[in-house]
Order: structure tokens, then C-alpha cells, then sequence
């Protein structure tokens, strides 16, 4: 009975040994089912798989606006060292516009306001290019020209404009802009339209 009882004693102690190694293993290491509560230092335990939700409807946020091509921004602006971009704004206004070079081989734009041609003369040019301020220049070619008296009392009244006379008492009326770094489109069409009123007053003034 004695050896019997210490058979079965050991039997029962040799299964919870099996038992509790097996225990321990599935319980700290894992297994290819599920993760374990604990890895092997120097390991990371691969995340749990979580069941898949779908996604809240939460408002995206307004796309910012793309940038403006720089090809399309500087289009927007007009400037002496650009002369095509005169030409280009005012053919844009639908005035006539060509351009051309004058005796120094400096830019020369020649166009129409008020039904009466003018040129756009181009200074502060390096051989031609980097040129930095333009005048509006138009003269009026009268049988009997016209008097000093009349061209001082227009420009002392009037701010846009400069007149004078030549040796022929011929008036000119001549407008200096400067567009160094660019004039804005918008600004260059108003400039463009007080252009076109100053000449039409000045024409009305001197009678012609």
C-alpha cells in the first residue's frame, strides 16, 4: 500500500509540474493566438487586434488656396523694365499699343488717347534694359500755337499734367510715372483713365 500511495503521490506531482510550466508559458510568452503579458527584453509584443469602426463624419477643414504661378503674378504688374507689360495693359484697356525704340535705342511705346496719338518715352535705362520711370508725352500741332498765359494757369490748377511750350508755341502735355518694383494693374488702368480725362480738358482749354 505504501508504494502504491507513493506512485500515485508522484504521478500527481509530475502532472501539476507539467501543468503549471505550461501555465506559465502561455500566460507570460504568449502564444500565435493572442499576445502574452509580457516579451522578451529587447522585443516589443505585437498590438492587439482591434475590430474596425467606421469612421466619423467630422468636418474637414477648407483647403487653403493654391498659390498664384508667379507667370500669372507677375502678369499683374506693370513696369518700365518690362515694357511688353505696358504694351500688354493697355492693348488690354483696347488702346493701340506698339512698341518700338527711340534714338538712343531706349524703349518707345507709341499709342492713342482721345482720338490723338502720343508716345510713352522710357528713362533711367541701362543700353536699352532696367529701364526705371516712363513719361506720357502728346503734342498738339496748332497753326498759331498757343500763349504762355494759358499753359501757366493749367498747370497751376491742374495736378496732372506738366504743360509747356516749344519754340513754335506748340503746347505738350507730358505725365512722369515712376514704376520702380512694379504698378499694380488696377492702379495703372486709373492712371491710364486720368490720362485720357487730363488730355480731353487740355484740349478743350486750348481750343483744339
Amino acid at each position: 500500500m505504501n508504494s502504491l500511495k507513493q506512485s500515485l503521490f508522484l504521478g500527481i506531482c509530475l502532472s501539476i509540474g507539467v501543468s503549471g510550466s505550461a501555465f506559465a508559458q502561455t500566460t507570460l510568452g504568449g502564444s500565435e493566438s493572442k499576445p502574452g503579458l509580457g516579451a522578451p527584453l529587447g522585443e516589443t509584443p505585437p498590438a492587439p487586434v482591434r475590430p474596425m469602426t467606421a469612421p466619423s463624419a467630422a468636418p474637414q477643414a477648407p483647403k487653403a488656396p493654391a498659390p498664384m504661378p508667379q507667370a500669372a503674378a507677375a502678369s499683374n504688374k506693370v513696369e518700365a523694365a518690362e515694357p511688353q507689360s505696358i504694351v500688354d495693359a493697355l492693348q488690354a484697356l483696347g488702346y493701340r499699343a506698339q512698341l518700338g525704340t527711340d534714338d538712343n535705342g531706349d524703349p518707345q511705346i507709341q499709342s492713342t488717347v482721345d482720338g490723338s496719338n502720343y508716345t510713352i518715352w522710357f528713362y533711367g535705362c541701362n543700353q536699352g534694359a532696367g529701364c526705371t520711370d516712363i513719361t506720357f508725352s502728346i503734342a498738339f500741332d496748332m497753326p498759331d500755337g498757343t500763349d504762355l498765359e494759358t499753359v501757366n494757369l493749367w498747370n497751376r490748377e491742374r495736378i496732372m499734367g506738366r504743360a509747356y511750350l516749344d519754340d513754335e508755341n506748340d503746347p505738350y502735355l507730358d505725365h512722369f510715372i515712376v514704376t520702380v518694383g512694379g504698378i499694380g494693374r488696377e492702379t495703372f488702368d486709373q492712371i491710364v483713365a486720368n490720362w485720357s480725362t487730363t488730355v480731353a480738358d487740355f484740349k478743350d482749354r486750348i481750343g483744339f
